[in-house]
């Protein structure tokens, strides 16, 4: 009996070893499938044109320390999409990448698109970087420029985001994912996060920003972020953080909350908000959009003078009964602590009935007479793209801007966005006018010697405009300088009940 039960367990031990070893066999096969997918990886073919023929100084160092550059490149660029994509049948191919050195003012560029795109290199900053670092200087900057560069050929583009300038959502995505494609890879060591700057102002800026979000809010961000310019039409910054994230969750808080950890800041929760509006009238509705972060968990709310004058919930909304200016103070708790954040004459209440909504709309027509024509690229109509890094710009001290709205109706408040460059060149002086048919105007707003303490600073003008007017014009005098900026205008109305 004895023997029995000892061949029965030997039996039954031969069998879990037996389906033991079958199990780590098939562990390991597929562990060997998977780390081999990018095996299917379709390269494309890669023709350098050196437009310098070796002669120049960059040129033959590219020559020299990368003997085969389409080897280089190619390696590169399976680098790029394994960063960006889980599975080589995600991949937008293309098939062929012309790389181009050639002498010129620059760094790189890539143009052109799918099946055949081109990657242009300056040999004349390749030289410049070599004086200053030498052959291990050249070969890194080379690698890095093609995993920005081929990180554009394969990225996919953000949907009706806005054009390729600084501060749209659209330059935003596909300068900071090139970059944040070079940072992950190990080739921006000389780059360092710090403080400052804005989602959207690209390249290191907003690289660095969107390795963060991968290394501290989901390791999968830089995927999921790249598909959903795929999924998300129109696209934009705050639409993807909210699929990525979930729908409470914006991108300005998450932007909050990495400045605050570059600061050195701690694990409390941080209270921040700002009004969907700061002028309401009498009993119209204003929400507030609330940006705390560092996961808060409650909010206590007061507000003086309004109907509720104290909430909880995370975006409360109230209302005003009497005209005035009135405070808002919000305080954010969590498990490491609180803070409390107040803002003085948040919100000001004007002494009529009705509903402040903007008058700026795409049938509205906006134009500006002075001496000379706008610089190339910084015309009017960047005065209503809701830019403030893009701007009207003339060379004159003096100039009038005329909107006109579809249909006529009274201005409450109009608001100017200083733009990037010299304080001289912003408005200090002007008068505002309004008329109903275009000839017969009357003044309805003069200001003197006004000025702006930051760029981008926006500062609003109340008005008690008596009339509906179609037309609306400035007579601007720029401060000191003889050229002319402004980075926005905005205008409020007011709609009866």
């Amino acid at each position: 009996m004895f023997h029995k039960n000892i061949n029965t367990i030997a039996g039954i031990f031969c069998l879990l070893l037996l389906f033991f070893s079958s199990v780590a066999v098939a562990q390991s096969s597929a562990e060997k499938v998977s780390s081999n997918i990018w095996d299917e990886f379709k390269f494309p073919e890669v023709v350098v044109l050196d437009r310098d023929k070796g002669e120049t100084k960059g040129s033959a160092l590219v020559g020299e320390l990368i003997p085969d550059l389409e080897t280089f490149i190619q390696e590169i660029s399976v680098g790029v999409c394994k960063k960006l994509y889980k599975h080589p049948d995600e991949v937008p191919v293309f098939k062929k990448l012309t790389f181009e050195m050639k002498h010129y003012d620059g760094i790189a560029a890539k143009s052109g698109n799918a099946p055949s795109i081109r990657i242009s290199m300056s040999t004349k900053y390749l030289e410049g970087q070599y004086k200053r670092m030498g052959d291990e200087a050249i070969t890194y900057e080379i690698a890095g420029i093609n995993w920005h560069e081929l990180t554009h050929g394969y990225q996919h583009s953000p949907r009706n985001a806005g054009g390729y300038r600084s501060g749209t959502d659209y330059f935003g995505c596909i300068e900071g994912v090139a970059d944040a494609v070079r940072i992950l890879a190990g080739y921006h060591k000389t780059r360092k996060p710090r403080p400052g700057g804005h989602w959207n102002s690209g390249y290191t800026t907003t690289g660095f920003f969107i390795v963060w979000l991968n290394e501290n809010r989901d390791p999968d961000f830089l995927y999921k972020f790249n598909q959903s310019c795929k999924t998300i039409n129109p696209w934009s910054w705050n639409k993807a953080c909210k699929e990525i994230f979930g729908p409470s969750v914006t991108v300005a808080q998450l932007w909050n909350e990495y400045q605050w950890d570059l600061k050195g800041g701690g694990k409390e929760a941080v209270a921040d908000f700002k009004p969907e509006t700061d002028l309401v009238c009498l009993g119209q509705p204003v929400k507030f959009s609330n940006t705390s972060f560092n996961q808060p968990v409650s909010y206590e709310w007061s507000f003086e003078g309004a109907n509720i004058k104290t909430s909880s919930q995370p975006g409360p909304s109230v209302s005003y009964a009497k005209p005035g200016d009135y405070d808002v103070t919000l305080v954010a708790k969590n498990e490491h602590g609180k803070t409390t954040k107040t803002i003085k004459s948040c919100i000001h209440v004007l002494d009529k009935k009705g509903t402040v909504t903007s008058l700026i709309s795409p049938d509205g027509k906006i134009s500006h007479k002075s001496q000379t024509s706008a610089m190339p690229g910084e015309g009017i109509k960047n005065l209503l793209d809701k830019n403030p890094k893009s701007k009207l710009c003339i060379k004159s001290k003096n100039t009038q801007i005329q909107y006109v709205l579809p249909e006529s109706c009274r201005l409450c408040s109009y608001s100017f966005t200083s733009a990037n460059d010299a304080p001289g060149r912003d408005p200090e002086n002007w008068t505002l006018e309004g008329s109903e048919n275009g000839t017969d105007w009357t003044e309805i707003d003069q200001q003197k010697n006004q000025s702006f303490k930051d760029r981008y600073q926006v500062n609003r003008y109340v008005v008690n405009c008596k009339s509906n007017f179609k037309f609306y014009r400035w007579n601007l005098e720029a401060k000191t300088d003889p050229i002319f900026q402004l980075a926005e205008i905005d205008m409020l109305g007011i709609k009866e009940n």
